[in-house]
């Protein structure tokens, strides 16, 4: 209301002031500005107006390099009484309290912090809530010094819309899938093809096995003496052959096995995920699923959700030739 008024009056903000001090000649950027919540805030909040000076409040981060760091008040420099007042400080002790007690706005939960960025700098976007019921993201390349402002923004209503339109559209798809899934998963083919490598993959346990123990009387026969060290390695050489071939061979079935496992695991997760129970109503729930967004524009917003992997290898069990086969 403090800084509303002093714009209604026309009162000069700190920075139109400084540039009317240099007759435009600095300060160009300050031209037009006016009062924010902040500037009053920070006058407020300044023991400068009851008279002290004060030094020494923040420091330099050898660690971030620029960054200024502010120290604890126990820390300052203070010289009291060191010119005129302005404000007593018993009055600025007064307004320090009634600080404390003011009700601020709460802040909504951003759910997307972390997740949404500027297409153009790949900066992380800002959320603003300059109107409580029109919140957006906008790009704050400009606060990291980059030559050009990026502009990038959007509204929080803009991206949720695209969300959903996406989400709904994956579960359209979902259920084109499900549909291949459980042909693929029922189909004689399928059941005989499982049948078939569990019995390949038993006999071929049973293979490594019998290596095994030929390897281990070869060495007692070496021991023994009844074969040379030369014809040991020979033989033994042959038998790390087969057993590499056999191992290798075996690994496949059990990759081609999990494959037909992961099939009913991921259908249902996916169901789970597109349940009825969970509502695209449900802003926290939604977002939930999201694993990135990049806005290059309001009509170009790319979104990344966290179940694309799990689509992306059902896709891949789907498109296996062997697996469609009647």
């Amino acid at each position: 209301e403090i800084a509303n008024m002093l714009n209604y009056l026309a009162i000069p903000s700190p920075g139109r002031y400084l540039y009317m001090q240099s007759n435009g000649t600095k300060y160009i950027k300050h031209k037009d500005s006016k009062w924010f919540t902040k500037n009053i805030s920070d006058i407020l909040s300044n023991r400068i107006y009851t008279g002290d000076l004060v030094q020494s409040k923040t420091f330099t981060s050898k660690i971030d390099g620029i960054n200024k760091r502010l120290k604890d008040e126990n820390e300052w420099i203070v010289a009291e009484n060191f010119h005129q007042a302005l404000v007593s400080k018993e009055d600025f002790e007064y307004i320090q309290g009634l600080k404390k007690t003011i009700c601020k706005r709460p802040n909504k939960l951003n759910h997307l912090k972390g997740k949404i960025y500027c297409g153009k700098c790949g900066y992380e976007l800002n959320k603003r809530e300059v109107y409580s019921d029109r919140p957006s993201f906008n790009c704050q390349s400009n606060r990291h010094k980059l030559k050009e402002l990026c502009r990038i923004s959007v509204s929080e209503k803009a991206v949720k819309e695209v969300i959903v339109k996406l989400l709904y559209n994956f579960m359209c798809v979902f259920e084109d899938k499900k549909a291949i899934a459980d042909k693929v998963r029922n189909s004689k083919y399928f059941k005989d093809r499982i049948n078939k490598r569990n019995g390949e993959i038993s006999a071929m346990r049973k293979s490594l096995k019998e290596l095994e123990l030929k390897t281990s009387a070869l060495y007692q026969d070496l021991k023994a003496e009844i074969i040379s060290l030369a014809d040991f390695e020979f033989i033994k050489a042959e038998y790390n052959r087969e057993y590499a071939k056999i191992e290798t061979e075996l690994n496949n079935l059990v990759c081609e096995n999990k494959k037909a496992d992961d099939l009913t695991l991921l259908d249902e997760k996916l169901e789970r995920l597109f349940s009825d129970e969970n509502s695209f109503d449900d802003d926290e729930y939604i977002y939930s699923l999201v694993k990135k967004i990049t806005v290059y524009s309001k009509e170009q917003i790319e979104v990344e959700f966290t179940f694309n992997d799990m689509f992306n290898s059902l896709d891949e069990i789907l498109c296996g030739e062997e697996m469609l086969e009647e």
